[in-house]
C-alpha cells in the first residue's frame, strides 16, 4: 500500500479501528519521519500509549471529516512534539548547573594552595589540642 493518497500528495489520513485496536494508515516511513523529528522520544512506546488513550477515549478522536482528512495524523504528530519538548525540559533541568565532562574545572592555583594550607592548618590546631 502507497504512503500517499490516490487524490493529492497529502498521505492518506490515520484512523483508528476499534473492532482490533489498530492504527489504519500508518507506515514504516511515519515512524521514522517522526523518530528523526522526536529525537528523544521512543516513537512505538508513544504509539502505544495514544492507542490506549484512543481505546479510553473513542468519543473524543477526532473524525476523518472533523480534520479536513488529516485524520489522527496531527494529533499524534502533536502529542510527539509535546513529548519531546517534555524530554528537552527534563534535560536542560538535569543539566542546569553540571559541568560537561571534558570542560576543564576552572581553577585559580593560589586559592587551591590557600585553601590546602588553611585545611592543614586546622588539623594541626586540632592534633594539639
Amino acid at each position: 500500500m502507497s504512503r500517499k493518497s490516490d487524490d493529492d500528495d497529502t498521505p492518506p489520513a490515520i484512523t483508528f479501528n476499534f473492532v482490533n485496536h489498530q492504527f489504519v494508515n500508518i507506515f514504516p516511513q511515519d515512524l521514522v519521519d517522526w523518530q528523526e523529528a522526536c529525537p528523544d522520544v521512543n516513537v512505538r512506546e508513544e504509539i502505544g500509549r495514544i492507542k490506549l488513550w484512543c481505546i479510553a477515549n473513542p468519543g473524543k478522536i477526532k473524525t476523518r471529516q472533523g480534520l479536513r482528512k488529516k485524520g489522527l495524523r496531527a494529533t499524534i504528530t502533536n502529542w510527539l512534539r509535546r513529548e519531546q519538548e517534555q524530554e528537552d525540559a527534563r534535560n536542560k533541568l538535569y543539566n542546569r548547573g553540571r559541568r560537561r565532562v571534558n570542560e576543564p574545572a576552572e581553577a585559580d592555583p593560589e586559592k587551591v594552595k590557600k585553601f590546602f594550607e588553611e585545611q592543614q592548618r586546622r588539623w594541626d590546631q586540632e592534633r594539639e589540642d
